[in-house]
């Protein structure tokens, strides 16, 4: 029980130096990002209408298109749409890139530190955003009948997405850092790149996963759920993800039989 009780305290206190937590001379970037996703999680909440997915049950139609550019209605509902889904990237990934951001933190000047963070956040978050609606966009061309069989399929793909060296890889290059040029246009562009390059190994860690939270006829309880393995995947050491792939099949499992009845 004391070697459990070492083990736990050990896997914590690791946990909270992954965060930024366990070194007080870092700056205080763990809180902000703690603040912003909270935030994030508010303003889906409130746009959502209690629906933490709500850009997953939106009703734009593809056949509707033209008749809302014509009557001056596609841009908002559009804009509507890509603000949702910025706000599901900061709310859900953000707080998977707490080792990221400090990185670019520690490693830019203190004058421009503000401006290196917002160059990498744009990067990151940009394509995040994109990515969200690419996905979330054409699940509303579903029927409601279909949608159950999608999500089926989409977890069971996720379940095998995790047991790929693809996924072993994409989590790994989650964690790597590149060098960082010191001022000028330069450190913006590489803070962008890393940004992007990050953003772009997040989707092969957690795309799948993500894209069939949000197929899922309960999108909200399936969002949570995916949040919670990847912030496990991403600040535990070696994680196992098998396990995730285990709930992923009892998932698209229970989905199937909703479908089929």
């Amino acid at each position: 029980m004391e070697a459990l009780t070492q083990r736990t305290r050990a896997d914590l206190s690791q946990f909270a130096a992954r965060l930024g937590f366990a070194d007080r001379h870092a700056p205080p970037w763990p809180w902000g990002v703690i603040a912003a996703s909270l935030t994030g999680w508010a303003w889906l909440l409130a746009a959502g209408h209690g629906d933490l997915a709500g850009l997953c049950t939106g009703t734009g139609w593809v056949g509707r298109l033209a008749a809302e550019w014509r009557a001056g209605l596609l841009a908002p509902e559009l804009l509507g749409y890509a603000l949702m889904a910025l706000a599901m990237s900061v709310a859900m990934m953000l707080p998977l890139t707490m080792a990221s951001l400090r990185y670019v933190a520690v490693r830019s000047f203190p004058w421009r530190r503000g401006r290196s963070i917002g160059a990498w956040l744009t990067g990151y978050l940009g394509l995040w955003t994109l990515a969200i609606l690419a996905i979330s966009l054409p699940l509303m061309t579903l029927a409601a009948l279909a949608r159950p069989m999608v999500a089926a399929g989409a977890f069971l793909f996720a379940a095998a997405w995790q047991l790929t060296p693809a996924k072993r890889w994409a989590l790994r290059a989650c964690h790597r850092t590149r060098p960082l040029h010191p001022t000028g246009i330069g450190a913006d562009g590489s803070c962008f790149v890393y940004g992007a390059r990050i953003a772009v190994a997040c989707l092969g860690s957690c795309g799948p996963m993500m894209f069939a939270a949000t197929a899922s006829p309960w999108p909200a309880l399936a969002m949570t759920g995916v949040f919670a393995i990847a912030l496990y995947e991403r600040y535990r050491p070696r994680p196992h993800t098998a396990a995730a792939a285990l709930a992923f099949t009892a998932a698209g499992g229970l989905l199937a039989l909703q479908a089929v009845l």
